[in-house]
């Protein structure tokens, strides 16, 4: 972020503030977007980076090429559907089932509550539920055990949310103008480059379970049971590799920032006993929602 003062005649100074994209590097003065790190249909309300961080080129590209097909695959829709995530147009995605083992019908949830919902039958499958004395609806139960295949897709989307918290940190530091220095760091060019543009198809990620899908947590004040959507960490390892460490309803996903090799990362497990660097002691600073 570069302030430039500019002095008009017979007028008081005027502050002009001029901005660069995180990820482009172009001039994003004059966008009008927030960015949400983590997408809102994901449950990120609160962590939103400030207008101009991500120009609106990049903000859009991201909605369509980044974070819709991750939202698209089917584990993280069913996951959605189960634990009743609304998007931003306050709507839970439905699933697929088969009705009478033959018809596709899609299932849909009630966003104020858990359990009541509807069934899409098809026109065809009228007949079939008149004439059987009952019917049987099946669809998949969403398991600790549910996994996505670890590519494009996913690295893409967990390398967009660390350049973003990344920046995020700086802003909350003394250290504002370290942006800049961040935005001109060529070491980070790999990954935006991946990001942004795709370049370099392949980033090795790293993908694990920490805790249980419907795991709850109590709040030591309320005592109120609670579960945690999304949460997020940085971690330097011993030998200064950065690695940021995302997790999503338990599912870790962690990603290097300087290189697409996750090998130090899985020997800094080793050391500490396979401790998720989201509790281990030494990084605490951990966003959750």
């Amino acid at each position: 972020m570069i302030l430039v003062c500019q002095v008009h005649p017979n007028l008081s100074s005027t502050l002009v503030i001029k901005m660069r994209c995180i990820f482009c590097k172009e001039d994003s003065t004059n966008s009008k977007s927030v960015e949400h790190i983590i997408p809102e249909s994901l449950g990120c309300k609160k962590h939103i980076l400030p207008v101009g961080i991500v120009c609106d080129k990049c903000n859009n590209y991201f909605a369509r090429k980044i974070e819709k097909p991750f939202m698209d695959e089917y584990s993280i829709t069913h996951l959605r559907f189960a634990e009743g995530i609304e998007n931003k147009k306050g709507t839970i995605p439905s699933i697929s089932g088969i009705l009478n083992y033959q018809h596709p019908v899609k299932l849909s949830k009630d966003i104020h509550s858990n359990f009541a919902g509807h069934v899409d039958v098809p026109s065809l499958a009228l007949d079939s539920i008149i004439s059987a004395e009952k019917s049987t609806i099946i669809f998949p139960m969403l398991t600790d055990n549910y996994f996505l295949k670890v590519g494009p897709i996913v690295s893409r989307f967990v390398g967009k949310i660390a350049i973003e918290a990344f920046a995020q940190r700086i802003l909350e530091s003394s250290y504002n103008d370290s942006l800049d220095l961040f935005i001109d760091d060529v070491q980070f060019d790999p990954l935006r480059n991946h990001v942004r543009r795709g370049i370099q198809k392949d980033w090795n990620c790293n993908v694990r379970r920490i805790y249980e899908v419907n795991k709850q947590w109590i709040d030591t004040e309320t005592h109120e049971r609670y579960q945690v959507i999304n949460e997020y960490d940085f971690l330097y390892t011993d030998i200064m590799e950065l690695y940021f460490i995302l997790a999503i309803f338990g599912m870790e996903y962690t990603i290097n920032l300087g290189g697409s090799c996750v090998e130090g990362y899985k020997n800094w497990l080793k050391t500490y006993h396979n401790e998720s660097p989201l509790y281990n002691k030494n990084n605490s600073s951990n966003h959750h929602a």
